[in-house]
């Protein structure tokens, strides 16, 4: 089950559950257009296929859809700035067991390369380690090495095990001390 976590900030981050923005018309229009401009082919391009969408309101729409069923969705923003910057997902894992929590993210790409990803990603697992255990578990496409190095440093090992071609999937065990058992599955 993806734990109840509705928003957390870091230093330079405000990270809301996008269920607010849904329900108001106005926040949901501006979600729209601001998703138009931050899913951009080259923000997709290493992503699965079912995070996929053209770029017009349509498209995005029913995209906002397919992501709410899928999982928590948050919107993250630069603190104190009106701006979007990009998207973190989280969504109970069905191949694994009930504990782990599939994690993803995407960021504009006028942001990258300033540490906004691993600044993310590690406030992410300081406000879950406030709750149950989980484990998050992160994919991640051999053609986008930098975004392994930020679960890396958040401190992910990779798994050893047969994965998609061009894949490689990251675990972190958050909110309890790792059995040996627990960190070999």
């Amino acid at each position: 089950m993806v734990p109840p976590l509705h928003a957390f900030a870091t230093q330079r981050l405000s990270v809301q559950e996008w269920s607010s923005w849904l329900e108001d018309p106005k926040w949901k229009a501006r979600l729209i257009s601001d998703l138009g401009e931050l899913l951009t082919e080259r923000v997709l391009i290493d992503l699965p296929p079912s995070m996929a969408t053209e770029n017009n309101d349509a498209a995005i729409e029913n995209w906002i859809i397919r992501q709410s069923q899928e999982g928590t969705t948050y919107v993250v923003q630069l603190a104190g700035a009106d701006r979007i910057i990009g998207l973190l997902i989280l969504a109970q894992s069905p191949e694994r067991d009930d504990k782990t929590i599939h994690l993803g993210y995407l960021l504009a790409e006028d942001v990258w390369g300033h540490g906004y990803a691993s600044e993310l990603v590690l406030g992410l697992t300081a406000a879950l380690a406030k709750g149950a255990s989980i484990r998050l578990c992160g994919g991640v496409s051999s053609n986008n090495p930098a975004s392994a190095r930020v679960l890396k440093k958040a401190g992910f090992r990779r798994l050893d095990e047969n994965t998609p071609q061009n894949t490689d999937f990251y675990i972190l065990d958050v909110g309890w001390s790792a059995s040996p058992e627990r960190s070999q599955k």
